[in-house]
């Protein structure tokens, strides 16, 4: 975030809570503001009073899919990979 706030950048993207907490750190400290665009909305760029976006994922449903893959992976090693689109 810091060499974005350096390169005068309008939009970042931030994948994960742990870099929105490392970005809105940085932004704290800053008097500019970049649109953040970013997963699951964890609820805490307010604080700064910023535009921002998030994407919403169905956290729980895929962790059940992953699981239930796994265990079919574990107990049928030669199964075929399978690709799973959750909507």
């Amino acid at each position: 975030m810091t060499a974005a706030l350096e390169r005068n950048i309008d939009m970042v993207f931030i994948s994960n809570h742990e870099q929105l907490i490392g970005a809105l750190k940085a932004l704290n400290k800053s008097d500019k503001r970049i649109y953040i665009v970013g997963f699951d909305g964890i609820d805490l760029p307010w604080l700064l009073n910023m535009p921002y976006s998030f994407i919403e994922q169905p956290i729980e449903e895929i962790g059940r899919r992953a699981a239930g893959l796994l265990i079919e992976r574990i107990e049928n090693p030669d199964m075929a990979i399978k690709n799973v689109v959750i909507r």
